[in-house]
């Protein structure tokens, strides 16, 4: 399995939710057999390149796709490879749109 992450090589060790992600796969993987395949990448295209280049070279049966975005092209370009892939997190949800103001909703429009 393949796991390529699009931030810094420095700040993994600053932020444990990686640390912790990594650790837990690894654990997984272990008890099958099977290992991971990590690489850092400077951005988004680069990312599905490695995808590309890793499912061309056989050296991963899948990946794991982290920080997801809306829209997110590693999706389709993994879906367009025919990779199995699993999905961690989910994109950022937009912010709800504020109400209309009126005399019914004062204090949402920031009225005491």
């Amino acid at each position: 399995m393949g796991l390529a992450l699009c931030r810094p090589a420095r700040m993994l060790g600053a932020e444990p939710f990686f640390m912790e992600l990594i650790s837990g796969i690894e654990t997984e993987l272990a008890t099958r057999g099977c290992a991971l395949l990590l690489q850092v990448v400077t951005d988004p295209v680069q990312e599905v390149e490695v995808y590309d280049r890793w499912w061309g070279e056989g050296r991963v049966d899948g990946v794991f796709l982290a920080d997801v975005r809306s829209p997110d092209p590693r999706i389709e370009g993994v879906a367009g490879l025919g990779m199995p892939a699993v999905v961690i997190g989910h994109p950022p949800r937009p912010p709800a749109p504020s109400p209309p103001c009126g005399p019914t909703t004062p204090r949402r429009c920031g009225t005491p």
